[in-house]
């Protein structure tokens, strides 16, 4: 018995696991947290969240949808090929 082995041509897409860590670095978490603390913001009877909290927010989004759509490039580009041969 002969094995076929299959081969793409497309390298895989590179959806990194995010370390929330290196996030919390990159986002600058700990200096915007002594800066508010020191604010005295939020405030402890607040009911919604932040600035801060917002814009880390917003953040994450972009990341999350920056993902997705190169995830479903990657997808779009297999579909085309395969069903194209």
């Amino acid at each position: 018995m002969k094995i076929k082995t299959v081969v793409s041509v497309f390298t895989p897409v590179e959806l990194p696991v995010i370390d929330n860590g290196e996030l919390a670095i990159e986002l600058d978490v700990d200096t915007i947290a002594k800066k508010a603390a020191r604010q005295g913001i939020p405030r402890s009877t607040a009911k919604e969240p932040d600035a801060n909290e917002l814009n880390f927010q917003s953040k994450l989004k972009t990341k999350m949808i920056q993902a997705k759509h190169r995830s479903e490039e990657a997808i779009g580009y297999l579909k085309d090929f395969y069903f194209s041969n």
